[in-house]
């Protein structure tokens, strides 16, 4: 009698695929991208991040999407949103600012909906493992630009490496120290919540934490101080 290993079905491959891409792009495009127009030098980050957050939302693609799981977070969105318009009718914020920061909250409701309904799937390791690897792609390569801001800034030319807002301090393209040190821990979570299920291993785990460590001291974030 001959033993076979079990295979993945070509398609359960492909989906699985195509969610590790989308998740990769989604967390990576918009912290890496550096180009820039003003007068809002984040505006095409945010772009990105709608447009491919959306797009790992669609891959995800739950049959339905649970609201009652996730009411107290949703409460909370929306009474932000409710203070983003506030601000616009009786306040001084301009109403394109306004309708920016409705605009953003609904689509972090999207995804809060996405990921609640995701997690009561079955296929939510899957997603999170998806998720965990594109958050650690886009922690190390944020940590390889902030080697570059602090060590070799010449070779920061604005379009593919942000030049440091403040000289000597990492920024990451994402052009705010706190911002970069925020997206590194969640990276250095990631990896440990990686290697705990079995896909990374311990040596890959130790030099892409002491890389990413490094990435928070070099941003001098008090944020990142407190959360190591």
């Amino acid at each position: 009698m001959t033993l076979t290993s079990p295979t993945v079905p070509p398609r359960a491959a492909f989906d699985r695929a195509l969610l590790l891409a989308a998740a990769v792009l989604a967390a990576v495009v918009p912290t890496l991208l550096a180009l820039h127009r003003p007068p809002s030098a984040t505006m095409l980050n945010q772009c990105a991040a709608v447009a491919l957050w959306g797009g790992l939302a669609v891959v995800v693609a739950p049959g339905r999407l649970l609201l009652r799981q996730t009411g107290a977070l949703m409460a909370a969105i929306g009474l932000v949103l409710l203070a983003a318009l506030a601000s616009w009718q009786w306040g001084t914020l301009p109403m394109s600012l306004s309708f920016q920061a409705v605009g953003l909250l609904a689509a972090a409701a999207l995804m809060v909906a996405t990921g609640a309904s995701a997690a009561s799937g079955p296929q939510r390791t899957a997603v999170f493992v998806a998720l965990a690897w594109g958050l650690l792609a886009s922690g190390v390569l944020s940590s390889g630009v902030a080697l570059v801001q602090v060590f070799a800034p010449d070779w920061a030319d604005g379009d593919w490496i942000a030049q440091a807002v403040l000289p000597g301090r990492a920024a990451g393209n994402l052009r705010q120290p706190n911002h970069l040190c925020d997206l590194l821990l969640w990276a250095l979570v990631a990896a440990v919540a990686l290697h705990a299920l079995g896909k990374l291993g311990r040596a890959w785990l130790w030099g892409l934490a002491v890389l990413l460590v490094v990435g928070v001291e070099l941003s001098a974030s008090r944020t990142g101080a407190g959360g190591l």
